[in-house]
């Protein structure tokens, strides 16, 4: 049991720093976007879909972790029980690992609350995008476009 909630509290650990990263690499991104840097936001795209598939793997691990002591639920239920000392973890470890549900918690509602902000933003962006799109396709007939009969000149212009 030492070694699974030392497994346990270092996977957590772990994946709260993952959280932070994403939410970081949001920021990022959008202000990449912004700043209308493609290749950075490239990056930093990229860089999000690592953290999410990293972010996956690590809750499955954390999931086979907490499944081998507690089969009847999440992980909140086997905090619980580890303040009351069901689960057999000692009362420092149990601290931390609680710390450490409610700090992934609110790094969770972080990282959704920029992903939020940021597709709102993109969402904007688009709205503006269609408008100079608009403007610009209804520009384009202003002038007369360059074809073969308009680039020989005037029929006076014309060399014989």
């Amino acid at each position: 049991m030492e070694r699974d909630d030392t497994q346990l509290i270092m996977l957590l650990e772990n994946r709260l720093q993952k959280l932070k990263s994403l939410a970081q690499e949001i920021k990022s991104a959008q202000e990449a976007c912004v700043a209308l840097d493609i290749e950075a936001l490239r990056i930093h795209d990229q860089q999000k879909v690592q953290l999410c598939a990293e972010i996956r793997s690590l809750d499955l691990e954390i999931s086979a972790v907490v499944s081998k002591h507690n089969s009847s639920g999440p992980l909140g239920e086997m905090l619980a029980a580890s303040h009351s000392n069901e689960a057999g973890i000692e009362p420092g470890k149990a601290r931390r690992l609680s710390a450490l549900f409610e700090e992934s918690r609110a790094a969770r509602a972080e990282v959704l609350r920029l992903n939020l902000v940021y597709a709102q933003f993109l969402a904007r962006s688009r709205a503006t995008l269609n408008v100079m799109i608009n403007v610009v396709s209804h520009c384009l007939g202003v002038y007369p476009s360059l074809d073969r009969s308009a680039s020989q000149g005037l029929p006076f212009e014309r060399s014989y």
